[in-house]
């Protein structure tokens, strides 16, 4: 495989759980042969887990980013070795202008609409909710991949894991019996409780309760694996663990969900990070 041993050098294989067996799977099933495919997701390290499953599948990969102004972040000496690979990278400009001389792409995998105003033959993927309202007057299929169950997979365990390795990056490496306190329980939150209590630590989360039985199955999730679920409405509560914890993670996507008086209080006389 065409970066096999930089991945191997950097990730092992139960890292990437789904993109592995989707990679053996696809070897043998080539769902994508003959296949021209765009991928615009953010180009790091990592992305190359993702290319590589694609190129098992017999796609024809190119890369995609915005050159200038972009918001969709990249690593130049990554956008560097897929070019030394051979694997284009494209800005929407020149896709634009390939069309102009009937040279389609067949899938294109987007993110924050950048690649929107593009006409692939069968469609787009859209990773981000971001890109939604690009995407709301085109005539192409558009899979919202960030509305699916998939999306799981990537914000509980990605993004749960990524934020303590950011926190080991800024020098805490004990997470041993200390105390989170983590305000959301979405795909985030629900996956940063359940990271911080696989490192052993004690978690409490704090959220929404009505929402137990309706709308948000996570929670039952945390409740499943013992974290203590606070309402936040319980003001002298959900305090008292601000004061207690040694970190508070806000992940609600709510505006002002911490900007009550108590709250506010709590937070400016707590120990926590």
């Amino acid at each position: 495989m065409l970066f096999e041993d930089l991945i191997q050098e950097h990730y092992d294989s139960n890292e990437y759980p789904a993109l592995a067996a989707l990679a053996e799977e696809w070897e043998e099933t080539r769902p994508f042969e003959g296949l021209k495919v765009l991928v615009a997701t953010p180009i790091f390290r990592n992305s190359l887990v993702q290319y590589e499953a694609l190129i098992a599948g017999g796609a024809d990969l190119y890369a995609g980013r915005t050159v200038e102004g972009t918001v969709v972040p990249c690593d130049v000496e990554i956008v560097e070795l897929l070019q030394e690979s051979e694997i284009p990278v494209l800005s929407p400009e020149m896709v634009l202008d390939m069309e102009q001389e009937d040279d389609y792409f067949d899938l294109i995998l987007d993110c924050a609409g950048q690649f929107s105003a593009c006409h692939p033959r069968i469609g787009f993927v859209e990773l981000t909710k971001t890109g939604v309202p690009y995407y709301e007057d085109v005539d192409f299929p558009v899979f919202i991949a960030d509305s699916g169950i998939i999306k799981r997979i990537e914000t509980s365990l990605g993004t749960g894991d990524g934020y303590f390795r950011g926190l080991e990056k800024a020098g805490y490496s004990n997470f041993e019996k200390k105390k989170f306190v983590v305000f959301g329980s979405g795909k985030v939150g629900c996956g940063i409780a359940l990271q911080g209590l696989s490192r052993g630590a004690e978690v409490v989360t704090v959220t929404d309760t009505s929402r137990r039985n309706t709308s948000n199955d996570f929670i039952l999730t945390l409740e499943a694996n013992g974290i203590e679920v606070v309402d936040k409405n319980d003001s002298a509560k959900v305090s008292q663990r601000i004061l207690d914890a040694d970190f508070v993670v806000t992940a609600t996507g709510m505006k002002d969900a911490l900007a009550s008086e108590a709250l506010q209080s709590a937070l400016a006389n707590t120990k926590a990070v």
